[in-house]
C-alpha cells in the first residue's frame, strides 16, 4: 500500500486551517481523555495523601502521552482507519489483544464515577440528612444515569462531549483561578 505523504499532495487536496476556535474541539476531547485518565482525578489525590514527593512524575507522566496521540492522530489522518485497524493489519492477535485491554480498561469507569461522586458529596453536602457514603454513591449512580441518558439520546456523542467539556474546561479553568487567588 503506498501512502502520498502531506508534502506531494495537490494543494486543492488539503483543507484551509479553519481557524483557532473550530480547532479547539478536538483539543478539549482530547483535554477530557487527559482528565479521564487520570491527571486531575488520581494526581491531586496522590499529592494530598503523599504530599509533593510524587510530583515531579506528572510532567514526564503528561510527555509520554503527547508523542503518542500525535502519532495515533497522524496514522489515522493519512490511512482514514482507526490505529486498531492498523494494529489488526500488522498483526490480528496483538489488534485484538490491544482491544481487549482497550475494552478491560473501560470497565474502570465506575471507579472514576464514584472518585467524582465522592468529590461531588464533599463539594456539595447533598443530600442532606444522607452518610458521605450514601452521597458519595448518590453521586455516583447519578453521574452514570446521566452518561447513559446522553449516550442514549445524543445522534452525535462526539459533538455533544465536544461541548460538555469546553464547559468543564471553563469550570476547571475559573476554579484554579479561585484557588490560586485565595493563596495570596
Amino acid at each position: 500500500m503506498n501512502i502520498t505523504p502531506l508534502s506531494q499532495l495537490p494543494r486543492q487536496t488539503v483543507p484551509a486551517f479553519p481557524g483557532w476556535w473550530i480547532a479547539l474541539g478536538p483539543g478539549i476531547v482530547w483535554m477530557a481523555l487527559a482528565q479521564g485518565s487520570g491527571e486531575l482525578i488520581w494526581w491531586p489525590y496522590m499529592v494530598a495523601k503523599y504530599g509533593l514527593t510524587f510530583l515531579w512524575l506528572l510532567v514526564p507522566a503528561c510527555l509520554l502521552q503527547y508523542p503518542l496521540n500525535l502519532e495515533i492522530g497522524r496514522y489515522t489522518l493519512l490511512t482514514g482507519e482507526s490505529i486498531f485497524h492498523g494494529f489488526i493489519r500488522l498483526n490480528r492477535g496483538f489488534g485484538i489483544f490491544l482491544w481487549l485491554l482497550m475494552s478491560v480498561s473501560f470497565l474502570w469507569f465506575g471507579a472514576f464515577a464514584s472518585a467524582g461522586g465522592t468529590a461531588m458529596a464533599e463539594l456539595t453536602h447533598w443530600p442532606e440528612g444522607w452518610s458521605q457514603r450514601g452521597q458519595s454513591l448518590f453521586w455516583g449512580y447519578m453521574s452514570i444515569a446521566i452518561f447513559i441518558m446522553a449516550i442514549l439520546s445524543s445522534g452525535v456523542i462526539y459533538t455533544l462531549i465536544e461541548r460538555f467539556m469546553k464547559l468543564v474546561a471553563v469550570v476547571t479553568v475559573i476554579g484554579f483561578a479561585r484557588l490560586v487567588g485565595t493563596d495570596r
